[in-house]
């Protein structure tokens, strides 16, 4: 690594002590550090920073993943883009038999409304270790920020969902993405939610299939927290839903699902 001398040395000094550690910087983002394009490729040649796609550096010699990606997309392009569904749970230690190690599969939610898309080299570069799914959806349509959190990863924070919302995002998936008996096992884990994050979810949630779900596999699993949530306030929707084919009805929440749990009941659930 060669050095710069000069104003040229002190900006790069000056960048590098604001550019988070193992996180990708855009050009854009430069730009507004007053690092245009021809200072970029000076550092380049100079082996302080790499491209690695057009407009896209990291800092040489940094080991940069999806989550220092993520960064960028989410702080510096502005995406309505977050870790979701299982993929949250499993950061954050609460889906116990979630591994998010290599070959895993990272689930990503969209804001539908959200006009940019996700740029391809983050798939491209970032992601060759795991299975990238991404979900463009308004199933929280009045508040896209709506129970989601800031996670701390290394020396940077990004914007995940938290456990309420994440539930809600793997049933929203189940079972096409994964099988309701994984779903329930990971509603049987969620012994700590917060009941009123749960009610404004629930109350700004677009699907009905999620919140029958949510809150049959709630009192399913016997959570204490279930209690305290006003139904009276949640549209519930009318008629039957079929969630999985020849399963039996739950009348109370007019479901057609596969048995969960050998002590289940359902005509007079």
């Amino acid at each position: 690594m060669t050095s710069l001398n000069g104003r040229n040395g002190t900006k790069i000094n000056q960048l590098l002590k604001i550019w988070p550690y193992a996180t990708v910087a855009t050009q854009s983002w430069l730009d507004k550090q007053g690092i245009y394009r021809q200072l970029s490729d000076s550092y380049c040649r100079h082996n302080w920073i790499t491209r690695i796609d057009s407009g896209i550096y990291v800092r040489s010699s940094e080991d940069v993943d999806w989550s220092g990606a993520l960064y960028a997309i989410q702080k510096q392009l502005g995406i309505k883009i977050h870790l979701a569904a299982e993929s949250a749970l499993s950061i954050v230690g609460a889906g116990q038999n979630i591994p998010l190690g290599q070959g895993s599969a990272l689930w990503f939610f969209v804001d539908h409304s959200e006009a940019k898309r996700v740029p391809d080299w983050f798939e491209k570069h970032f992601a060759s270790n795991y299975s990238i799914k991404i979900k463009y959806t308004s199933l929280f349509s009045e508040d896209h920020g709506l129970g989601l959190r800031q996670e701390n990863i290394r020396d940077y924070d990004i914007t995940i969902s938290s456990n309420e919302r994440a539930i809600m995002e793997c049933l929203y998936l189940a079972p096409k993405a994964f099988s309701l008996e994984h779903a329930s096992k990971l509603m049987e884990s969620m012994r700590m939610l917060r009941p009123e994050v749960c009610q404004q979810l629930l109350m700004h949630c677009s699907s009905i299939k999620v919140k029958r779900l949510f809150l049959y596999l709630a009192e399913l699993h016997n959570h204490n927290w279930v209690k305290l949530i006003d139904q009276s306030k949640i549209d519930l929707g009318s008629g039957k839903r079929q969630i999985t084919p020849n399963g039996k009805y739950v009348a109370k929440y007019k479901l057609v699902i596969a048995c969960l749990n050998k002590h289940e009941g359902y005509d007079n659930v």
